[in-house]
């Protein structure tokens, strides 16, 4: 039950002093200019957890025959009530908030009522859940009935989609492609993400595809009244979707490390190019996660992986190598001012690698009885660290 949970080369070049006419009032700085992360040139730090959180607390999901999750590839909590889980075997688990099972969203199958492939979900602001297919979107109202499916054509002359996931908008949808099949776009119609209208059309691409993109399993974070969007490879800016306007708010800036040189084109050569400037450049920032006083995302350098946690009040950047005794691995979600990790019973019971937790359990006897409750055959444990507020 281990679970993982990349948008860039856009249509046009945005460089990290880009200025926005009318800067969204979330994110960009006073002058619409798009904020700068510096990462200092120092990886081979590491973090203390206690350092960063402030508290540790758990959510143990109940484990029962109907409610195994296998592989969890993305969790949503939402409005402090409920939690839902997508696993890789197409199955959406839903929760309430102190991890008590409720139901499983519709089923696979080939009915009207019924997805081939859950490719990705999305939970909107009065709680309906929507399920994407690869060949359509289902909508379930908040306790989980089915209202509506919606066939989609994502072969047109204008544009070739492989939906790969979903972010519900205001007046519409937003679907990640990717590059996954594409062998080459000499006419121009391959996007790495869609917007859908509220009539299932497919109205705008972004982000044209050049060459392979590598794969991120949750493209699309909230953070407010936000999603941020992971970028492609090569690009180390993030966009933001904000009222349905897709918007840079971040650059992130890995200095003398960061990748100057242009991709090649071909889908072939990619793999090899990539290995040739893994060594010395620092590169594919993924799982990027906001929360109202800190950031976080991980990176590529020397072929070996790091956890970034940036402080919105001291703009700093703290770097840690991620090794088997690290915690956290990465971070899966967010939850007001809270990092949200989604962890394996057997990464923490009998772990002598788990020592991190014995300080936060020490401390506190709630969560040492909750620790009591789990098993090394339960469900993952919901991990709500809650975030160290700075003095300014």
């Amino acid at each position: 039950m281990k679970n993982k949970c990349f948008l860039g080369g856009l249509l046009l070049i945005i460089i990290h002093s880009c200025r926005l006419d009318n800067p969204p009032k979330t994110g960009l700085n006073k002058e619409g200019v798009v904020i700068e992360i510096n990462v200092p040139i120092n990886y081979d730090n590491t973090i203390q957890v206690d350092s960063l959180f402030e508290s540790i607390d758990i959510i143990p999901l109940e484990t029962t025959e109907k409610s195994l999750i296998s592989n969890a590839k993305k969790i949503i909590i939402y409005n402090d009530k409920k939690i839902y889980i997508q696993d890789f075997i197409n199955s959406l688990y839903v929760f309430d908030i102190n991890g008590k099972f409720i139901q499983k969203i519709g089923k696979q199958g080939r009915g009207p009522k019924e997805y081939i492939q859950l490719a990705g979900f999305d939970v909107d602001n009065h709680g309906n859940i929507y399920i994407l297919d690869y060949h359509k979107i289902l909508k379930f109202d908040p306790d989980g009935n089915f209202e509506f499916s919606k066939n989609l054509n994502f072969s047109t002359k204008k544009f070739q989609c492989w939906p790969e996931q979903l972010l519900v908008a205001n007046d519409g949808y937003f679907i990640w492609s990717g590059s996954l099949g594409i062998k080459e776009n000499k006419d121009n119609r391959h996007f790495a993400m869609y917007y859908i209208t509220n009539d299932y059309k497919m109205d705008k691409g972004f982000f044209p595809i050049k060459h392979k993109l590598m794969s991120s399993l949750c493209r699309f974070r909230r953070y407010d009244n936000l999603y941020n969007i992971d970028p492609t490879f090569g690009n180390d800016t993030i966009f933001s979707i904000i009222e349905d306007e897709v918007v840079p708010r971040y650059y992130i800036n890995f200095g003398k490390r960061a990748l100057k040189k242009k991709i090649p084109d071909e889908y072939n050569s990619f793999s090899e190019f990539k290995s040739e400037i893994a060594a010395n450049h620092s590169f594919s920032p993924i799982n990027f996660t906001e929360t109202d006083d800190w950031i976080y995302f991980s990176f590529s350098h020397n072929f070996k992986y790091y956890n970034a946690f940036y402080s919105k009040v001291k703009k700093k950047t703290y770097v840690s190598a991620i090794s088997p005794e690290s915690f956290p691995k990465w971070i899966d979600s967010s939850w007001g001012n809270s990092l949200i990790i989604l962890v394996d019973p057997v990464n923490i019971i009998g772990n002598s690698n788990s020592n991190w937790f014995d300080s936060f359990r020490i401390k506190n006897n709630a969560l040492e009885e909750k620790f009591k409750s789990v098993s090394l055959t339960d469900n993952p444990v919901v991990f709500v660290c809650k975030m160290k507020k700075f003095k300014s």
